[in-house]
């Protein structure tokens, strides 16, 4: 059941990689306007995400689930206020830029590091289920 489980995330992960992916390329050509209207519908899509991670922080029967999603959140809210931060700090549009860039580095950077911590936890779960199935197997 565990390897049905992660084939399905993997899937979902590959998907919304697929369309990160075309949208930053598209994106980076496109016009200001366009930009704008992506950024406004990514905006919306984010605090949809937003509204279930707070359901399920507060609603949630599972403790771990509470905890995983109220981490989430938390995450989310230190990047936009170190993004707030950025922004406040230049005045020239420019500089802001140049911030946002480098902050948008970082945060590709942070992706990347959390594809490794969901590999960690994959294989500590194979790890542990692979035990759980031994001892089954083992008569009394």
């Amino acid at each position: 059941m565990v390897n049905g489980l992660f084939t399905i995330k993997l899937y979902e992960m590959e998907k919304a990689y697929g369309h990160l992916q075309s949208r930053i390329q598209i994106c980076q050509s496109a016009e200001q306007q366009k930009i704008r209207l992506e950024l406004a519908r990514l905006e919306d899509e984010c605090m949809e995400n937003e509204v279930m991670l707070s359901n399920a922080a507060h609603c949630s029967r599972t403790p771990m689930v509470s905890q995983l999603a109220q981490a989430q959140l938390t995450c989310r809210h230190s990047s936009e206020a170190c993004l707030n931060a950025v922004l406040m700090k230049y005045d020239d549009a420019a500089e802001q830029a140049n911030a946002t860039a480098l902050y948008a580095e970082y945060a590709i950077d942070q992706a990347m590091q959390t594809m490794n911590h969901a590999l960690h936890a994959v294989l500590v779960a194979l790890d542990k289920q692979l035990t759980a199935d031994k001892e089954r197997e083992v008569p009394t």
